[in-house]
């Protein structure tokens, strides 16, 4: 069993300085053939499946597209259907007549759950220009997460709207609304433009090297169609989803040599494999090992 996001467009409508991805208008989307290719290649035995980005509703025929393409081939793709979620920004939030519309899409072509990230970036970029006061409609005193719908999430707009997407779907269809507070978290690597955030501002990041703690359970497609055994697409790439099968590039990289030292001793074991003990173990310690993200950047060059 395996957990599969896909980062099925690297456009967005924002351009957020936290972005660990680089995402924004600029950002590369494939054409729809390619998407579909590195569907009719996902794993069998996939359990779950985000399609993430950028923002996967900036550009709905891409993501309707691929959507379509699951329910129409779910038999014979999967050994049993996956859970299918979509992580957004939830820009098309601002409206309660496009957001029902967009819910009533998302509940035909098969998707369980959205989850939709509010921090303040993406208020000072969307919420507060568009007059929502994020004060008045959420409760902001820390991380909050509403479990089901946005139901009993804020006031006004927002509870409504909760109400008919209940009335509507029952459970069948959820919209978890995620608000995140700033705080300093030290273990966390910024990466992407979050690098020029300062200290204690970073949201989204990793605290560990991800791919020896998911052990090749959870993996990352791009937008390209490369496949990564992170989520924020570091580390060896084990081929492209749009050429190969998936569980065929996951059989593959685990009879390799490097993704085996680093599922079982680490990406510092790898560096010393390659490089040699340094002179000054303890400075490189410091300077390079404390952050396994550059580190892994240094050893897998990301080429798309």
């Amino acid at each position: 069993m395996v957990d599969i996001s896909y980062a099925i467009t690297n456009r967005c409508i924002y351009e957020c300085e936290h972005c660990g991805v680089g995402s924004g208008p600029r950002g590369h989307a494939p054409n729809i053939e390619d998407s579909i290719a590195v569907l009719s290649h996902l794993s069998r035995g996939t359990k779950n499946l985000q399609f993430t980005g950028g923002e996967p509703l900036y550009d709905k025929k891409l993501l309707y597209s691929a959507l379509e393409y699951l329910k129409e081939n779910e038999g014979h793709l999967f050994d049993k259907a996956p859970k299918i979620t979509i992580g957004s920004n939830g820009f098309w939030l601002r409206n309660k007549a496009q957001a029902l519309s967009i819910a009533d899409d998302l509940h035909r072509l098969g998707v369980s759950e959205v989850d939709v990230s509010l921090d303040k970036y993406h208020a000072e970029q969307a919420w507060e220009k568009l007059g929502w006061n994020m004060a008045d409609s959420f409760d902001t005193s820390g991380d909050v997460t509403c479990s089901g719908t946005i139901l009993g999430m804020g006031k006004g707009d927002m509870k409504r709207l909760g109400e008919e997407i209940l009335k509507r779907y029952g459970r069948d269809f959820k919209i978890n609304v995620h608000y995140v507070s700033p705080g300093v978290r030290k273990k966390n690597y910024a990466l992407g433009r979050a690098k020029t955030l300062p200290q204690g501002e970073v949201f989204d990041g990793p605290g560990s090297c991800m791919i020896q703690t998911d052990k090749m359970d959870i993996i990352t497609i791009s937008p390209y169609g490369k496949v990564y055994p992170c989520c924020w697409e570091r580390g060896p790439c084990l081929g492209s989803a749009i050429d190969e099968p998936v569980d065929d590039l996951l059989k593959r990289a685990m009879n390799d040599k490097d993704i085996d030292t680093i599922l079982n001793r680490g990406m510092n074991s790898l560096y010393l494999k390659r490089n040699g003990e340094p002179e000054d173990h303890d400075e490189l310690v410091r300077q390079v090992f404390a952050n396994p993200c550059e580190l892994c950047k240094e050893l897998f060059p990301k080429i798309e």
